[in-house]
């Protein structure tokens, strides 16, 4: 930063989550616990006064999640580099607009229904895992995956403006509903986009982001979702998710 004159970007993080007994991930727990992140931090703030650079501290809400979606696959990164990527784009001031084909996708009944469902399966197979787990702290891991699902089940319902009916979805028939179509999801559009694009196309895998390119850039959802849930694509109807009245 120095010989460049540049300055650092830092998220502004109170605590770094370093997980818990249960969680599936002793090892990253380890790692976690015995790294000093607020001390880093610090160290680095008090070097840099010194070397006469500026440290800018930005908002870290969204970086990671805005990484993985528009960078890492637009520039072939790893979420990690795009992470980073955010932050430093956010430090210049930039604002992070929502890619048009996800923006697009974000108000499409049919891939929404897809997604939806894709969600539907999930809770429901980490339910009968949970039911069959006999081990209590891999029990633990699952019940943490089950509410994630749930939580990613539920955002994109709420982002339809429907109710569960049963086992299935249904979108309120309302012009209200209807209506909402028609302009792309704004209320929490990252954390919508996330549920709705991540795992329903990538399967849980993130190491890989490539696969999103096609969406990225063409809109092209079905290719990858295809491949990963042939079965979802294939086999259901998902005009109901359209929010048309009567639907």
């Amino acid at each position: 930063a120095k010989e460049k004159g540049k300055a650092i970007a830092l998220e502004r993080l109170r605590h770094m989550p370093k997980g818990e007994r249960g969680d599936g991930k002793p090892a990253l727990r380890r790692k976690l616990g015995n790294w000093a992140y607020r001390s880093l931090l610090e160290k680095v703030k008090i070097l840099a006064r010194r070397e006469g650079i500026e440290v800018v501290e930005v908002s870290p809400a969204y970086t990671s999640v805005i990484g993985a979606l528009k960078y890492a696959p637009q520039h072939l990164l790893d979420k990690d580099r795009a992470a980073a990527l955010v932050i430093a784009r956010r430090a210049l001031g930039f604002e992070e607009k929502m890619p048009k084909h996800y923006e697009r996708l974000l108000g499409d009944g049919e891939f929404l229904g897809y997604a939806i469902a894709y969600w539907e399966e999930k809770v429901e197979e980490l339910r009968a895992r949970k039911r069959e787990e006999k081990n209590k702290w891999k029990g633990n891991a699952v019940r943490k995956d089950l509410e994630k699902a749930k939580k990613s089940l539920h955002l994109l319902r709420e982002s339809v403006g429907g109710e569960p009916v049963g086992a299935t979805y249904q979108v309120a028939p309302s012009q209200e509903t209807a209506d909402r179509w028609k302009e792309p999801v704004r209320e929490n559009g990252w954390q919508v986009a996330y549920a709705a694009l991540a795992e329903p196309l990538l399967g849980g895998s993130f190491r890989d982001l490539s696969p999103l390119r096609p969406v990225l850039v063409l809109g092209e959802w079905e290719r990858p979702a295809r491949r990963l849930a042939p079965d979802l694509v294939q086999g259901r109807d998902y005009q109901h998710y359209r929010g048309e009245p009567g639907g």
